[in-house]
């Protein structure tokens, strides 16, 4: 079986796909992450715990108390992070691959101090 994946950036592109049925985490009946084969594999069992394994109804709870804590917990980083990202721009190299010199150390600097790591 052939298997394709595609990458959406867009919001409504994105939320349009969340919402497609068609586009769920439904098992194929041989895979080890069938929700029937849980007794049989430990990853099964975890997948049926897992938000992104999840399809509404089963995942709506669960991420919305994952997304209330996550901005409760984030929203205090926001007033730092343009001037991290002006830290981090004005300390990059003036040459090379634009991820490797500023994106990748900016992701770093900031989930560091999201999760309590001088960074």
């Amino acid at each position: 079986m052939a298997q394709s994946g595609a990458i959406l950036t867009r919001h409504a592109d994105i939320r349009k796909a969340m919402e497609n049925a068609n586009l769920g985490n439904v098992r194929l009946r041989l895979s080890a992450l069938a929700a029937k084969n849980a007794d049989r594999y430990l990853a099964a069992d975890l997948a049926r715990n897992i938000p992104p394994f999840l399809d509404k109804p089963a995942h709506t709870s669960i991420r919305q108390a994952i997304g209330r804590a996550f901005y409760d917990t984030f929203k205090p980083f926001e007033a730092i992070l343009p001037d991290l990202a002006t830290e981090t721009v004005t300390a990059a190299p003036a040459t090379g691959d634009l991820v490797q010199r500023v994106s990748a150390p900016f992701t770093l600097r900031a989930m560091s101090r999201f999760v309590g790591v001088a960074g």
